[in-house]
């Protein structure tokens, strides 16, 4: 390699570093850099200074809701189903035909009955006829005391004949109308257990009801709690299925406990309310105790990714955005668990506007 090759890169390289050096000032050189600065907008909202309030505290008692009449229905006599009119879920009236018994046994008792009756009635009819007679030939001396004695017998037997073929006679036309079996009651058929062709018989069931109008919530109470249950107490029962409230009162506790799992059992009527079906998941509140608390309103909250939380107001003015643990629901309210302390000012609506930092002026509302 020459000498002249060596001192041209040489020279090349040294220019490459010149000319880096003047690109590297060239960007660092004096040049006016606009920095944009939000500036906290003003709000004329209502606050509310956070204050703690006397709750109750309740046991929450599961249970289900019933039917407090649920009717099993069966025959008042042997006889195979002809037709079942009804279906799982219909709704019935009272008095409403359920169930149709083939009858035709009945129809031929109710026929040979007649036949008997009429039968009676003849004999009974010669019986007092041949009565009258002998009664004027013993009045003559033509008939013996015995005679007569024997005629009036045969009419006694005659009538005691016709007053049994009567009674069986009512018996089977009673029989007629237990053929058709109705609905004692206005509710909604649950089950089928028979079908059509099968035997009906007494005490075993074809159809159950229940009925719409007699709703109970059955619920279990600790062994702890149960003296504080008391019979005619009224309490708040919460229907998830119908995100609903009602009062209920207490009609029945039954003060002999479950032995493994020491829960006693108790029912309460409940107010008829459209939409409150037999089997709902519910649950009663028994006030117990009572706590301190904070209560906000509901408004007030504002939801964020997912979290809840309120907009608190510095001594500043400035709002910053906060995350809360709440509680239950007390009408318009909810109970703060946790992130607020009492004497801290709050915005009392939730706006979406509302941003951290913001100044609020307002005048404080009592929640």
């Amino acid at each position: 390699m020459t000498k002249n090759t060596l001192t041209s890169k040489k020279v090349g390289f040294i220019l490459l570093i010149i000319a880096s050096c003047q690109f590297l000032l060239s960007a660092c050189s004096d040049k006016s850099t606009a920095v944009v600065i939000n500036k906290p907008s003003q709000y004329s909202l209502e606050t509310i200074k956070v204050k703690p309030q006397i709750l109750p505290v309740y046991y929450q008692a599961v249970g289900t809701i019933i039917s407090d009449k649920r009717v099993d229905i069966s025959s008042r006599m042997t006889g195979f189903i002809q037709a079942i009119l009804v279906k799982e879920g219909q709704k019935v009236n009272k008095g409403q035909i359920l169930v149709k018994l083939d009858n035709s046994i009945i129809d031929g008792n109710i026929k040979q009955g007649r036949a008997a009756r009429n039968k009676a009635q003849s004999s009974l009819r010669d019986a007092i006829t041949d009565l009258k007679r002998y009664q004027q030939l013993f009045n003559t001396g033509s008939v013996s005391d015995n005679a007569l004695r024997k005629i009036r017998l045969k009419k006694e037997i005659a009538e005691s004949a016709l007053h049994e073929v009567k009674a069986n006679l009512t018996k089977a036309l009673s029989e007629q109308q237990y053929s058709r079996i109705v609905s004692p009651v206005e509710g909604i058929v649950v089950t089928r257990q028979k079908r059509v062709g099968d035997l009906a018989a007494p005490g075993s069931t074809i159809v159950t009801l229940e009925s719409e109008s007699d709703l109970l919530l059955e619920s279990y109470v600790a062994e702890s709690q149960i003296n504080k249950v008391k019979v005619g107490q009224q309490v708040n029962v919460l229907i998830d299925a119908l995100k609903l409230t009602v009062q209920a009162k207490v009609i029945r506790v039954i003060h002999a406990g479950n032995q493994f799992s020491r829960r006693f059992q108790i029912k309460l009527a409940l107010p008829k309310t459209e939409g409150m079906l037999s089997g709902m998941f519910a649950y009663a509140l028994f006030p117990v105790a009572s706590e301190e608390a904070i209560v906000i309103p509901s408004e007030a909250v504002f939801n964020r990714g997912g979290l809840e939380g309120v907009f608190v107001r510095d001594q500043q003015k400035n709002i910053h955005f906060r995350w809360l643990h709440l509680s239950r629901k007390i009408g318009e309210n909810i109970q703060v668990n946790a992130g607020l302390t009492v004497g801290e000012t709050i915005v009392a609506v939730a706006n979406s506007q509302l941003k951290e930092g913001d100044i609020v002026n307002t005048v404080e509302i009592q929640p």
